[in-house]
């Protein structure tokens, strides 16, 4: 699907490349680290105050700056319709 949508792209859709670039190396930096591994390694904790949030890895944060870049990219693409 993604490969499909990277054959797709225009040579100016840059920002959007490179979202789906970080969206797909996040994802199969996880894939990998499961297969090899046969779980995720974690690293980072997030802490506020007694409330300990989700840990995740380099690699969810890799998806997830790819997902907000993705938004960026296509929001600016958006072109309300006139009637």
């Amino acid at each position: 699907c993604l490969l499909f949508a990277f054959r797709k792209l225009d040579s100016g859709d840059g920002r959007l490349a490179i979202a789906l670039s970080l969206i797909v190396c996040g994802a199969v930096s996880n894939l990998v680290d499961r297969w090899l591994r046969h779980s995720l390694v974690e690293f980072f904790m997030i802490r506020v105050g007694a409330v300990r949030l989700a840990p995740f890895n380099l690699a969810d944060l890799v998806m997830v700056i790819g997902v907000g870049l993705l938004l960026v990219a296509l929001a600016r693409q958006y072109r309300p319709l006139v009637t």
